[in-house]
């Protein structure tokens, strides 16, 4: 006979874990997508400097291109990271491995009820 208060229990037990799993992904997403952000500006901040100086140690009396390279650099980050959405980041982190996690599980479940309802014995 079937125990559904116990299954009924791991069900409740498994939604519990994937809504925890969800939220500190979806956490872990944003905060990956803040340290992509903070490396794109660094790396047009840096290189502005560096194209600024080059410019001016060859030839000191040329303006240079970009005079503020904050400006620059936030530009072209917001730029950058248009094409990296939020969702992208939580589809990426959480919900297709929680996806992933669910299809694992319920397979394991499944195969391991096989092999027992093999091992068992008919009453004829």
């Amino acid at each position: 006979m079937i125990n559904w208060k116990a299954k009924t229990g791991w069900l409740r037990v498994w939604i519990v874990f994937s809504v925890l799993y969800f939220f500190s992904m979806s956490w872990y997403a944003l905060g990956e997508r803040a340290d992509y952000r903070e490396r794109i500006y660094n790396l047009y901040y840096n290189s502005c400097n560096l194209a600024k100086d080059s410019n001016t140690l060859k030839n000191p009396t040329t303006k240079p291109i970009v005079t503020n390279c904050i400006e620059y650099a936030t530009k072209e980050t917001n730029i950058a990271i248009k094409d990296r959405p939020i969702i992208a980041y939580i589809a990426i982190f959480a919900i297709v491995p929680l996806f992933l996690i669910w299809i694992t599980v319920y397979i394991i479940l499944k195969v391991l009820k096989w092999i027992k309802k093999g091992f068992e014995v008919e009453n004829k």
